[in-house]
């Protein structure tokens, strides 16, 4: 496989909604980089006669963009195809599943696929681009919170990294 220095760290995990567990690694592929975009801002107006500029009146978050470049050793160039076709199987999917990265742990995204992906072959070597979309502005935490009750007080166990 090929070593890139400091991108080595960065891997990718995917769970399917049935319980299936991937790491990029795990199925020979290198995640080059992992792009969370901010997330769309929709944000409505009103003009009001005689008063200059725009009244906000309301804003919402809307969907966020997930983008992964990836690179893949198949061993032999006609094996090519064969990894191609794995990877197809796993991400090109009409049900939703989790993305979670191992820079940010303790985060996972619900996505799907946002746009058909093709490998760029060159010799045994397959170079992508996937698009996420995930519908929620915000990811979730992977984190289980535990909250005792003993009469008028209760302790609770925070594993995030969140100030209570």
């Amino acid at each position: 496989m090929i070593y890139t220095p400091y991108v080595d760290m960065l891997d990718l995990s995917i769970e399917t909604i049935d319980g299936r567990l991937y790491t990029m690694s795990g199925l020979g592929v290198k995640t080059l980089e992992f792009i969370v975009q901010s997330p769309e801002i929709n944000i409505y107006y009103e003009s009001i006669p005689g008063l200059p500029g725009l009244v906000e009146l309301e804003s919402t978050l809307e969907q966020r963009t997930l983008t992964g470049r990836f690179i893949f050793d198949a061993g032999e160039a006609y094996h090519f195809a064969e990894k191609r076709d794995e990877l197809i199987a796993i991400f090109a999917r009409d049900k939703k599943f989790y993305l979670q990265e191992s820079r940010a742990v303790g985060k996972r995204w619900l996505v799907r696929l946002a746009k058909p992906f093709s490998a760029t072959q060159i010799r045994q070597y397959g170079i992508f681009e996937l698009e996420f979309i995930s519908a929620s502005p915000f990811s979730e935490s992977t984190f289980l919170s535990e909250v005792n009750f003993a009469e008028n007080r209760f302790i609770f166990n925070n594993q995030g990294t969140a100030p209570i």
